[in-house]
């Protein structure tokens, strides 16, 4: 596989994993199994976080969230996520929310 195959699974383009995997020294090369790559950027949920909230905070779907984070699939969006809780977030850098 190559990045913009990993992208394609992921809902995002292959520009956004590049830059996330700064040792990779072309985005033509090619991921093998068992390869480690960053696909997003750890946060850690505030008080009053919801899954719906932090999706239009940067820019993604709440079904992105839980492609990311096993731990939410079945949860209401609209629930509060423990505060502390460490999510994997990848944010669409062309599309976010200019409210905090």
């Amino acid at each position: 596989e190559d990045l913009d195959s990993v992208s394609e699974k992921l809902g995002t383009n292959w520009l956004q994993l590049w830059q996330l995997n700064a040792l990779m020294p072309h985005p033509d090369s090619t991921v093998q199994p068992g390869d480690r790559i960053n696909v997003g950027h750890l946060f850690t949920a505030g008080y009053h976080d919801t899954m719906k909230g932090l999706a239009s905070r940067f820019g993604t779907t709440s079904y992105k969230l839980q492609l990311m984070n096993r731990d939410l699939r079945g949860v209401d969006e609209s629930s509060e996520l423990d505060e502390g809780s460490t999510l994997c977030i990848l944010p669409d850098s062309c599309h976010t929310s200019t409210s905090n």
